[in-house]
């Protein structure tokens, strides 16, 4: 049965600067891009992270907890999937403005919180592991709790990024996937639920598709073999529809370049809420 809601994200490119350097200090933190210049050696220093902490505006990770201290820089990198279009792909989305020209101040709540509007439908924050899934993961999940929400709660699951990463051919599986791709994957051919085809990436191997062209022969690890569609997918155009869609509609999909001081923002989780401290 192929169930079909109507879907909208957002691509944001949000560049995420390092903090101001005062004058005279050393900021051995540098505004460039995590894919340049690949080291082999510890990517997270314990210098790196005192030096930080210096000029820093944001609370930062002490080193003897950083979660990323061992790995290298390659290691790092391998789990910042998203890759970005092409110009000539970009100009291909579907641009989306859905409210038109709404008054802000008179149509949105100072403040909102997502999970007191639809509670039942909110998925757990999930470890993708030594696998650039974050497009697969970003992608299922977004759809996921759209289903729940546009159904009243009648459609309940967690959908499966694995189905993405070894099965969508556009994409490159663990070594990255592209956010229009995704989706074009997701409204031609669906994805199963997590329950079908658990993630299984987390070791950094893609894994084979275990789905054919033909249904009858598809066959889950557990329940029932659905894929789960959308009937259309776009660009949001302007922040302003991003915020009246996330408030009415549900979550949307975004993205931004990760820096290196990024890695050290210390965050946590308050009643299933992200904090960044």
């Amino acid at each position: 049965m192929k169930l079909l809601i109507h879907l909208f994200f957002i691509l944001i490119s949000i560049i995420l600067i390092s903090a101001e350097t005062q004058e005279n200090s050393q900021d051995s933190f540098q505004k460039l891009d995590l894919k340049q210049n690949i080291k082999q050696h510890s990517f997270i220093t314990r210098e790196k992270i005192e030096a930080l902490k210096i000029i820093a505006k944001f609370e930062v990770l002490d080193y003897n907890s950083h979660p990323f201290k061992d790995m290298t820089e390659k290691e790092m990198i391998q789990k910042l999937g998203l890759l970005l279009e092409s110009q000539s792909d970009l100009n291909k989305i579907n641009k989306i403005f859905p409210y038109g020209n709404i008054n802000i101040s008179s149509d949105l709540p100072e403040n909102f919180n997502y999970q007191e509007k639809w509670p039942d439908c909110v998925k757990e924050i999930r470890d993708q592991g030594n696998c650039g899934s974050c497009w697969a993961f970003a992608a299922s999940e977004v759809l996921s709790e759209r289903f729940c929400i546009a159904s009243n709660n009648q459609i309940n699951i967690v959908l499966s990024p694995q189905d993405l990463v070894s099965c969508d051919s556009n994409d490159r599986g663990c070594g990255g996937g592209f956010v229009k791709k995704s989706w074009d994957y997701i409204k031609k051919t669906g994805i199963v639920s997590e329950e079908c085809l658990p993630y299984s990436a987390g070791t950094g191997v893609s894994g084979i598709c275990p789905f054919g062209s033909e249904p009858s022969l598809n066959f889950c690890k557990k329940g029932k073999f659905r894929k789960f569609k959308v009937k259309s997918h776009g660009q949001l155009y302007s922040i302003l529809d991003a915020k009246l869609t996330i408030f009415n509609e549900g979550p949307i999909e975004s993205a931004f370049n990760v820096y290196e001081d990024f890695l050290a923002i210390k965050v946590e989780f308050i009643e299933g809420l992200l904090k960044i401290l």
